[in-house]
């Protein structure tokens, strides 16, 4: 009968603690309640290393989609740039690479490798 007793007395103890522990130990949670409606910033594209540059059409000596600098310097992609920007005048940030030693039909600029391009809001 002591082994009855001590396992009551231990499964007694232990449903107290637990329930001490439940209702006492419930911690406070801070809600903020305060909104705050800032737009995100703008993201400065010249500081990530984008430049300036116009899409533009450019039928001549086998060329298509080419891009101009703000300095007029002309680049052709190497790669066709993605569809939703093959709009003649579209204003643009690219980020690019040269690509030397490339052959293209195309004689105008020089041609590059287009890391990323943005839309220019």
């Amino acid at each position: 009968m002591s082994k009855l007793n001590n396992i009551a007395i231990i499964f007694s103890v232990l449903i107290f603690s637990f329930s001490f522990n439940a209702c006492c130990s419930k911690k406070k949670i801070k809600t903020d309640t305060t909104t705050t409606n800032t737009p995100p910033s703008p993201r400065d594209f010249e500081a990530e290393g984008f430049l300036e540059a116009t899409v533009i059409i450019y039928e001549v000596d086998g060329c298509t989609w080419m891009l101009r600098l703000m300095n007029q310097k002309l680049l052709q992609p190497y790669t066709p740039l993605p569809t939703n920007f093959q709009k003649n005048d579209l204003q643009v940030w690219i980020k690019f690479t040269a690509e030397k030693d490339a052959m293209t039909t195309c004689m105008a600029g020089d041609v590059v490798n287009v890391v990323a391009i943005e839309l220019k809001k």
